[in-house]
């Protein structure tokens, strides 16, 4: 730790440091301006947060130095910044859309998939730019399910009309869940939004033939024209069959 230090002078304790670090102080005795700043030990593994200050008296200017080992912080931090890249790089490898927010639910990375669905670039989706591309039908009911989200940290789940780069909106399923520390306190949001349109025209059609079969088949008289115009969207070929040849009896 920093106890090993004391009663040393700068000198004896940063022997072999670089001669830049003398420098700042000699800055510092000149201006009088307090400076704070980082330092590795590179002999004994640690890091240091500096705060620095000019003292004087009537005969001597001298540097006053109060030191804090932020040695564990750092550690974290860098631990932390290799765990993202490593996410990152996962979200930039699948075929989702994936997207995060800090806590206040402000976006803050959107992966190449999203960026190219858009035809925006991030600076025009991070925070809440992304809101623009939800078709406003639906964009009252995704805002207010978000901020409950933010409030309450539950999950957040919608089927909502996404625009793509040239002006379609597709459907799309949007998940978002918060990453939590051990306190229960929100750290971020991770969400991503899949593209749910193919399977909700299907399921559109399947709707309709349904309720035609529904209607109809009480009256077993009433051909279902319209059901035979739905066939081909539920994926039955759109020509008729070839005629089935009679079996010809002795």
């Amino acid at each position: 730790g920093v106890s090993g230090l004391v009663a040393k002078t700068l000198l004896q304790a940063f022997a072999g440091q670089p001669e830049a670090w003398f420098e700042t102080y000699d800055d510092l005795l000149k201006t009088g301006e307090p400076i704070r700043f980082e330092r590795g030990l590179v002999t004994r593994g640690r890091v240091l947060e500096l705060y620095a200050f000019r003292v004087e008296d009537e005969t001597h200017r001298r540097v006053a130095v109060i030191f804090k080992d932020i040695s564990e912080r750092k550690r974290t931090e860098e631990a932390l910044r290799h765990s993202a890249e490593r996410m990152r790089f996962m979200a930039q490898s699948i075929p989702q859309k994936v997207f995060t927010t800090v806590a206040s639910g402000d976006a803050d990375y959107f992966n190449s998939q999203w960026t190219e669905y858009a035809g925006l670039s991030f600076t025009q989706m991070n925070d809440r730019g992304w809101m623009q591309l939800i078709h406003r039908g639906d964009a009252a009911e995704s805002d207010r399910l978000w901020k409950h989200s933010i409030a309450t940290g539950e999950p957040f789940e919608r089927e909502h009309r996404l625009r793509r780069a040239d002006g379609e909106y597709r459907w799309h399923l949007s998940r978002t869940l918060a990453l939590k520390d051990a306190g229960g306190r929100i750290l971020m949001w991770v969400g991503s939004s899949i593209d749910i349109h193919d399977f909700k025209e299907s399921d559109r059609h399947k709707d309709e033939f349904l309720a035609i079969l529904a209607h109809e088949l009480p009256n077993p008289h009433t051909p279902p024209r319209h059901a035979v115009q739905i066939l081909p969207h539920l994926g039955r070929p759109s020509q008729p069959e070839p005629p089935t040849r009679r079996l010809m009896r002795p």
